[in-house]
């Protein structure tokens, strides 16, 4: 009999009331489905061994002992250059308020830069315009103003846009896969918002940054999900996807009513 078929016919080793899937490859004894969703990416697991694994902690988990600035970028590199392997070796459980934190001072290095350059540039090139001259405020105050709120607005605007998102993917997860909690979900998302610090170059926030996070947020599900790459690729993409359909479509829908009441094209 081999060892797949006995795995079927008994009890898992560290649950006797569950029906063991598969044989641990550390330690040779049975895992069920409650252990074997605990596993790296890669590896079938059980729960004894999943607990002897050493977990890493990011570098902005021990903020207090290393300082806020510097456990801030020694977080960053490896979430960027090595997401696969810094996110599989986290814990799924943690400091849910200190992720989104390190989301929030992320979006506000992704957009700080980029918004100064356009405050700065509508303010001084912007021309007023010829019929603004009795208005009583000037219309490059009112620019400058604008995206002055903008600019320190951007954290909490891109913060509450992941939060959401990570509910989003969260739902779509449970639909698809048997993922950890949505605290996982909600932690993982918010690291995955690291790549926006290279928003400190003007305008690379906007083209560069977002398809980085999206990479870097497959990663991060993968791993703190401990769930499979087809899995992860879903809750990481496929609301992203649908929003840009249903942007599109709204925009071809106005621009059609548009066209129609304008009679373009006639």
């Amino acid at each position: 009999m081999s060892g797949m078929e006995s795995s079927l016919q008994a009890a898992c080793a560290i649950h006797p009331e569950h029906q063991a899937l598969q044989i641990c490859s550390r330690c040779g004894t049975f895992a069920c489905e409650q252990c074997l969703r605990d596993s790296p990416p890669g590896e079938s697991l059980c729960s004894a061994c999943v607990a002897r694994e050493e977990r890493i902690q990011l570098p902005w988990e021990n903020r207090r002992e290393l300082g806020f600035v510097r456990a801030w970028f020694k977080s960053v590199g490896p979430i960027m250059l090595s997401p696969r392997k810094t996110f599989a070796s986290m814990k799924p459980s943690g400091d849910v308020g200190g992720a989104l934190l390190f989301a929030a001072i992320a979006n506000l290095f992704g957009y700080f830069t980029t918004m100064v350059l356009f405050t700065i540039s509508s303010a001084l090139v912007l021309p007023e315009p010829p019929n603004s001259a009795g208005s009583p405020i000037p219309l490059r105050y009112i620019i400058l103003s604008t995206y002055g709120v903008l600019t320190v607005a951007s954290p909490l605007f891109g913060l509450a846009a992941a939060v959401l998102m990570a509910a989003l993917d969260h739902l779509v997860l449970r639909m698809i896969g048997k993922p950890q909690p949505l605290e996982t979900t909600l932690r993982a998302a918010s690291y995955a918002q690291a790549p926006l610090v290279i928003g400190l170059l003007p305008v690379c926030s906007l083209y560069i940054a977002p398809f980085w996070c999206l990479v870097t947020k497959v990663f991060a599900y993968r791993g703190m999900h401990r769930t499979s790459t087809g899995v992860a690729l879903g809750g990481a993409l496929l609301v992203p996807a649908i929003l840009s359909v249903a942007f599109c479509g709204f925009y071809a829908l106005m621009f059609a009513l548009i066209a129609g009441v304008s009679g373009f094209g006639k």
